[in-house]
């Protein structure tokens, strides 16, 4: 009969007996592979079985004796005792089970103090359970944290000469980006040294060097900006560096906002112009609204203000406009009035409906209007139409109508179809009714078809509209 250990009230469960069931009584189970091979709670006959190393006897009293310990120092040490009894092999198995053995307040202090005796004892075996994983899951999270912590208590330079030599391809995948991350917080010198070495030796992993360095750059930033952008600007041209360049520039623009503009200005890189762009407008908005505007024409020029604007938009989309409006050419201020529409729509369509209102008829109303209808339609397409039906009649309006109508094509055809009937505009007009018609043939062929006859449609696209009907059913 296999031995069951009854625990006190809040303690709680059968934590013990789970765990000893199978080893303190003798019984063989099949031993689970360091690597992580699952292990079957009910291998079939023909499974070959090899005996499980058999717990220490003090196994479950100890365990016993560790979840009823209140006292959290004491109790780590009764759950450090009891791990050093549990075989490497065994490890796998109880780590897969412990979820549905202890409560949940208990499993994640009792699986970490077993990773932790696991990695100090067989820290290859751990690793290649680790890299064999296909889950992505909490004990997965903090296997990583715990083989990375373990790897930084060394010298990390050798770590890393052991997991290049040790581990898998996959298995150090897994690992880089933790490791470079801690090590650049305590040498940061060091781990781009290493990092760039690595990349250089390996140029076939490139995407993997690349974001690995744009990382360490970035980090490094935030507590040396200096030499993070030197080691950075030192770097060959290519991606990495550009990439890095860019976590940087988020650090520099929070410090340094001019320099780190007039550097993005000579590299003529929109990615830098975009990181400090939105960088200084969430500081400064006015400050590098001036910035942006002042720019010479470009695509640096139209990144800077489609940040800066959108930014500045998200927080005070009034202040935005007022500036926008004060611009001295209409280049710059139809560029601005159409992000902050775009912006504005994403808040409050009404109040960024009511400001577009006021935009002369043409191009730039029609445009912003757009916007605003698309972005409304899909948070609210009630609310939007009931704005829509007081809209003046002109190609401006006719261009919401035909946005709101897309939203909602695939949602409400038959509502679609008949907005797009109060378009004025023919070709807008007849597009419109077209792509709604489409929809609402799939969905209510019946229903759909009676409208198309009547509506102003040309005859012959009513006739293709409607060529497959009777194929699909009424």
């Amino acid at each position: 009969m296999k031995t069951k250990f009854l625990l006190s009230a809040g303690v709680g469960l059968a934590v013990v007996a789970v765990l000893a069931i199978g080893f303190i009584d003798g019984n063989e189970r099949k031993a689970t592979p360091s690597q992580g091979t699952s292990v079957s709670s009910s291998p079939s006959p023909q499974e070959s079985r090899e005996p499980t190393p058999q717990l220490d006897p003090r196994t479950g009293d100890l365990l016993k004796a560790a979840l009823a310990e209140t006292e959290r120092t004491r109790r780590q040490e009764l759950l450090k005792q009891w791990a050093e009894t549990i075989a490497s092999e065994q490890m796998a198995d109880l780590l897969s089970r412990m979820d549905s053995m202890v409560s949940n307040g208990q499993a994640l202090e009792v699986r970490q103090v077993l990773l932790s005796s696991w990695i100090q004892r067989d820290k290859l075996g751990m690793a290649t359970w680790f890299g064999n994983r296909n889950a992505v899951d909490a004990l997965h999270a903090e296997s990583r944290d715990l083989l990375v912590k373990a790897l930084m208590e060394g010298k990390p330079g050798e770590s890393l000469s052991w997991m290049e030599k040790s581990l898998s391809e996959s298995e150090r995948q897994e690992l880089y980006g933790p490791f470079f991350r801690q090590w650049t917080n305590s040498d940061p010198v060091a781990a781009a040294a290493r990092l760039r070495q690595l990349s250089e030796a390996s140029p076939a992993k490139a995407a993997v060097w690349e974001s690995l360095i744009a990382q360490v750059a970035g980090q490094w930033a935030t507590t040396d900006l200096s030499g993070a952008l030197a080691w950075t600007k030192a770097l060959p041209d290519g991606t990495a560096k550009a990439q890095a360049l860019m976590q940087v520039s988020y650090q520099w623009a929070k410090r340094d906002p001019q320099a780190a503009a007039l550097y993005a200005a000579q590299q003529k890189d929109p990615a830098l112009f975009d990181a400090v762009a939105g960088t200084w407008a969430g500081i400064d908005p006015r400050g590098a609204a001036a910035w942006a505007y002042g720019l010479p024409a470009g695509e640096g020029r139209n990144t800077a203000i489609t940040t800066t604007t959108t930014v500045w938009a998200q927080t005070d989309p009034k202040a935005a406009a007022a500036y926008v409006a004060g611009l001295s050419t209409e280049d710059a201020k139809n560029q601005g009035k159409l992000v902050i529409a775009s912006a504005w729509a994403y808040q409050d369509p009404a109040a960024a409906a009511k400001w577009v209102d006021q935009f002369p008829e043409g191009t730039i109303r029609g445009l912003a209007l757009e916007q605003v209808a698309s972005t409304w339609a899909q948070d609210n397409s009630d609310e939007a139409s009931q704005w829509l039906q007081r809209l003046p009649k002109g190609l401006s309006r006719d261009v919401a109508v035909g946005a709101f109508c897309k939203v909602i094509d695939a949602t409400d055809p038959d509502v679609s179809f008949k907005w797009a009937e109060t378009i004025s505009d023919t070709a807008i007009r007849n597009q419109k009714l077209e792509s709604a018609a489409a929809s609402w043939l799939a969905t209510n062929p019946s229903a759909a078809r009676q409208s198309i006859i009547q509506s102003s449609l040309p005859e012959n696209i009513k006739q293709q509209l409607m060529a497959d009907v009777p194929q699909k059913g009424n």
